[in-house]
């Protein structure tokens, strides 16, 4: 790894998981040689570079403490001068969750808050004391390496979506003023954190003060006739990342409800969320580039159909999207035209029934 330029803030022990393939997302088999540490390098650099450009601080002089003090209070500014404007918050959290996605009204339900830190408990079924063993293998099994790599590219895409403030600066301005520096602030600082601690670290933040110390919660509900998307952050961005979050487990529903309960267990708890999020916003900045800009408008439905695919299917595809994008690029086209034209069918009929 080569962090000239750089303070090396990594935690030795999570470069010794990265480095012994010692953690969930390791040896995936779509990965090519040290894909590994690259992704480590590449994130840990781009963070880096965006922490110095909103602290004006340079890369070189960074430390641990610099980078928690600074992440924290930001985000307890941010926390402050939101109050009092929560709902127009709210409000327009979902219209930019509804317009990325291009999420109708008679698709998908939001109920989501922002809420005092210390209200975001985790939920009942997530199991926040599962830790991954110092000598962890890989699965070889292919419903396992599916769900994975799904539960990373939810995370990559939430992880991304913290940012999303930048697109809708004038509107969150206008509602709170400035609070996007300190948005900008907390969340480089925040994450940089996930490169700094060990997963020992994580594990006793997570498991302290009742789960209290979480900053956001999701879980699908549906109990009724369309589904819905329950969120609370304790920041508008945060409430995004966690329906963002939501929307990307929502696609993914057709592609795993088949799975058994043992691949559930294998796959989602905490310590493996850790991992997810430090290897999840490149490698959903990978796949989410090989959808054409122009087919936004169906992306949903693109990925829902990419996350259907039979377990075996998905993972060529995944090492198309790392290795050969061309191609990916290619079916990911196949896929988008087919929608378009079962669309066109569809109206066609419908308008004909008229």
């Amino acid at each position: 790894m080569d962090l000239t330029g750089y303070k090396n803030l990594i935690d030795p022990q999570l470069l010794d998981r990265v480095k012994n393939n010692t953690h969930t997302m390791a040896d995936m088999p779509y990965y090519p040689k040290n894909y590994e540490i690259n992704m480590v390098e590449k994130r840990y650099k781009e963070l880096c570079d965006a922490y110095s450009k909103a602290f004006q601080t340079p890369t070189q002089t960074m430390s641990h403490m610099g980078v928690l003090m600074g992440g924290s209070q930001n985000g307890m500014e941010s926390i402050a001068r939101e109050r009092g404007n929560r709902e127009e918050l709210i409000i327009l959290a979902e219209k930019i969750v509804r317009e990325q996605f291009n999420l109708g009204e008679d698709e998908v339900e939001f109920d989501i808050d922002i809420v005092e830190v210390g209200k975001c408990k985790f939920h009942k079924d997530m199991n926040i004391t599962k830790t991954i063993p110092e000598n962890f293998k890989q699965s070889e099994n292919k419903d396992i390496i599916k769900k994975r790599t799904i539960n990373a590219l939810s995370q990559g895409a939430a992880k991304k979506s913290h940012y999303i403030f930048h697109l809708y600066h004038d509107e969150i301005n206008a509602i709170v003023p400035d609070i996007t520096n300190y948005y900008q602030r907390a969340f480089t600082g925040n994450d940089l954190l996930y490169f700094a601690l060990n997963d020992n670290l994580f594990s006793q933040y997570v498991q302290g003060n009742g789960s209290g110390n979480n900053a956001g919660y999701v879980r699908l509900d549906f109990s009724g006739k369309i589904p819905v998307i329950e969120a609370k952050g304790i920041n508008m961005p945060l409430l995004i990342h966690e329906m963002t979050k939501g929307v990307i487990s929502l696609l993914s529903v057709p592609g795993i409800q088949n799975m058994s309960q043992e691949v559930i267990d294998e796959t989602d708890f905490i310590m493996s969320e850790i991992w997810e999020i430090r290897f999840g916003a490149t490698l959903w900045e990978t796949f989410h580039s090989n959808i054409d800009v122009d087919d936004y408008d169906i992306k949903k439905i693109i990925i829902m159909k990419i996350f259907e695919m039979p377990s075996d299917e998905f993972i060529r595809f995944m090492d198309n999207v790392i290795n050969d994008p061309e191609e990916s690029k290619k079916t990911v086209s196949k896929i988008a035209k087919k929608i378009r034209i079962d669309k066109m069918n569809y109206d066609f009929e419908v308008n004909s029934e008229d």
